[in-house]
């Protein structure tokens, strides 16, 4: 039996309501600036390089399983944000 799921307006007067992973963006610059601390700027373009591909991959995984599981819900939600970079993707 599937869980029923919540009637949730997403993104409304929340950092989510601009682009849909705010989690992601701030790891992404924590572990920049791990590699910026390091005194390095290769280090921080790298890291930054290595978590941006990987988290590109997550979200592309994730809005898949959410398409596939809201359906229209999130086929309405989703243009209305960007991925990862506020404004811009």
């Amino acid at each position: 039996m599937p869980y029923p799921l919540p009637q949730v307006r997403a993104g409304i007067r929340k950092p989510t309501g601009y682009f849909s992973t705010s989690s992601y963006l701030g790891s992404i610059m924590v572990w920049t600036g791990f590699g910026a601390a390091s005194g390095s700027a290769a280090a921080a373009l790298a890291v930054a390089a290595l978590m941006g591909a990987a988290y590109s991959r997550r979200i592309a995984a994730e809005e898949h399983m959410l398409n596939g599981t809201l359906g229209t819900a999130y086929a309405e939600y989703s243009p209305r944000t960007k991925r990862l970079i506020p404004f811009i993707w």
